[in-house]
């Protein structure tokens, strides 16, 4: 999300608490994790939308952006965080066996393929928006450098200090470059495990309707 979103809204202290209660699930057992996601994350998120999109358009206001263009960066975070929880909870009475009939098991691959495909979406647009904001602020940056350095830079000035500013400037850009590196290489991990997920969750759907099909189920 943009640095300016967070500064000028309350949407820190909004997702304090969920987040503070999604780190304490994940210290709980399988079973007990279910009953409290169940129980305490999705109402908190399910609220957490509406107060995230409340943000958004307080922000959209104040900026006077357009809000036919300008992304629900809140709302999207959100509903991110929210699909994953749903995910995981699916997921994790697949593991406990509460589905031990093959047309639910059937019903519960089936949604999990839905689930990761909107996760897959949802990232999809947060990342594009992403790598192009930062290429404009990377653009809007460079400028700034450039109009910096030639204030400052004097005719009469001694080579060897243009070229110690020189060289700083690429020990910078060399700096952020390896950590959008690092970065990127996470982002494209992450993004591959979510496909690589839930294609094997389509074939397990579409294996199931195979053998219902051949009548070999009961």
């Amino acid at each position: 999300m943009p640095d300016q979103l967070i500064v000028s809204t309350d949407l820190l202290s909004l997702m304090v608490k969920p987040m503070y209660e999604t780190l304490k699930a994940l210290c709980l057992n399988r079973h007990r994790e279910r009953g409290y996601t169940e129980t305490i994350l999705l109402p908190a998120f399910e609220l957490l939308q509406y107060e995230s999109a409340a943000v958004d358009e307080k922000f959209m206001i104040d900026n006077g952006l357009d809000k036919e263009t300008t992304p629900s960066y809140a709302t999207n975070y959100v509903i991110l965080n929210t699909l994953g929880l749903l995910e995981r909870q699916l997921g994790l009475g697949i593991e406990l066996g509460l589905y031990p009939n093959w047309w639910d098991l059937h019903t519960a691959y089936w949604y999990r393929d839905f689930l990761l495909s909107a996760l897959i979406n949802v990232k999809g647009v947060i990342e594009e928006d992403m790598v192009q904001r930062m290429e404009n602020e990377g653009n809007e940056t460079h400028a700034e450098r450039l109009s910096q350095q030639q204030k400052k830079t004097n005719p009469k000035s001694k080579k060897g200090k243009q070229s110690k500013q020189q060289t700083t400037s690429v020990q910078e850009a060399s700096e952020v470059n390896e950590n959008k590196k690092a970065e990127d290489f996470e982002e494209r991990l992450e993004y591959t495990t979510l496909l690589l997920r839930r294609d094997l969750c389509r074939g397990v759907v579409q294996n199931i309707a195979v053998l219902s099909q051949a009548k070999l189920l009961t």
